[in-house]
């Protein structure tokens, strides 16, 4: 099945909440994780009636958030973040790559984002397009963060309220 842009959070995610009446993390549908989280559980990015709790990449360069889609795979043409309600300069996304895998050995870098500026501040949202999409469905995915963030004090914080994929659920 295909999932294009056509409203805010409306794709793979929000599809896979749907069927399962509730959090498609929460309810096993996939497994969402995070290297070192901060805060609240990697779960809530999935959880797009949730407003409060946010989860933040711990202070680590390289740490990612990782969407395992278990028996199901993805192609991902698109992305959607919005990031949390947390203060001016706090640590909001701005060096990133996306990834796909199969396997968690061999990953390829759909996208990679330097010094973005779309997603400075709290409670903002952009629909990124994945620069080097693959055709091959992978059942991986994983959200790395490659620099430093927005935040005042120049840390590698990475805080996200939610996350959406657009492309084709396999």
């Amino acid at each position: 099945t295909e999932y294009k842009y056509s409203a805010n959070f409306d794709g793979i995610i929000n599809s896979l909440n749907k069927k399962c009446g509730g959090n498609c993390s929460e309810e096993g549908v996939i497994n969402v994780t995070c290297s070192k989280v901060q805060h609240y559980a990697a779960t809530n990015l999935t959880n797009y009636n949730n407003r409060i709790k946010n989860v933040w990449i711990d202070n680590q360069l390289n740490g990612f958030f990782e969407f395992d889609f278990r028996d199901k795979k993805v192609i991902i043409t698109d992305y959607e973040f919005e990031t949390p309600n947390s203060g001016k300069d706090n640590g909001y996304p701005k060096n990133w790559t996306v990834e796909c895998s199969n396997d968690k050995n061999d990953w390829f870098v759909i996208d990679r984002i330097t010094n973005d500026e779309h997603l400075h501040g709290p409670l903002k949202h952009h629909v990124f397009k994945a620069k080097n999409p693959i055709g091959t469905p992978c059942r991986y995915v994983r959200i790395y963060q490659r620099g430093r963030s927005h935040s005042s004090s120049e840390d590698y914080y990475f805080g996200l309220l939610k996350v959406e994929f657009y492309g084709q659920l396999c």
